[in-house]
């Protein structure tokens, strides 16, 4: 089995399954838990699910060579790789997102920001609640970055709107994901020869 061609990919799918469940408590976590701690969490949380979700689109956009034809990944990840709405979010925020500021750490990204942004009044640059790393938030880095990610908006409800899209969008795929691939990851290891024992 272990020479088997389809078995690499698979794993590949179960390794992401394993990164994104990182995410999972973070993107439970209720909004009106607001500690400094709590705000970091949930607000990495979100940006690395995302930057692992465009990776995994392309990993189960692959799989579809080896188990296509399984009805795990017909009604898995093909209905989800054929979604227009993930379509836009995947080109319009996870990829900028994962190259640029949560895989990559793109200077420019904060540089463009801070040219065009005239936000001048309650900028928050740090906040803490605890005296250790785990308890300190730079929420200004994190501002900054889902700023780019949203882009130039007209006004205050076109940024919410944007921001809202982004959040939903990638919550209720990482939603998607992971269900799909904890559906068609035993279903394939069974194909390939895997016994319950």
């Amino acid at each position: 089995m272990r020479l088997d061609p389809r078995l690499p990919p698979l794993l590949t799918l179960a390794r992401v399954a394993n990164a994104l469940s990182l995410s999972h408590h973070s993107l439970s976590m209720p909004m009106t838990w607001q500690t400094p701690r709590i705000r970091k969490q949930r607000t990495s949380g979100l940006l690395y699910a995302g930057a692992v979700l465009f990776e995994g689109l392309k990993v189960a956009e692959a799989l579809k060579a080896h188990f296509g034809h399984l009805p795990q990944y017909q009604n898995g990840f093909h209905p989800i790789l054929a979604d227009r709405d993930v379509q836009r979010l995947r080109s319009g925020f996870l990829k900028p997102l994962r190259d640029q500021f949560t895989f990559h750490f793109d200077p420019k990204v904060p540089a463009k920001v801070l040219r065009t942004n005239e936000e001048t009044e309650n900028v928050v640059f740090l906040s803490a609640k605890e005296e250790n790393a785990g308890g300190t938030y730079f929420d200004i880095a994190d501002a900054i970055s889902i700023q780019y990610l949203i882009g130039d908006v007209s006004d205050d409800a076109e940024a919410h709107e944007r921001l809202e899209e982004f959040m939903v969008g990638t919550s209720n795929l990482f939603n998607r994901f992971t269900i799909a691939s904890q559906r068609l990851i035993p279903a394939a290891f069974f194909e390939l020869g895997v016994r319950r024992l």
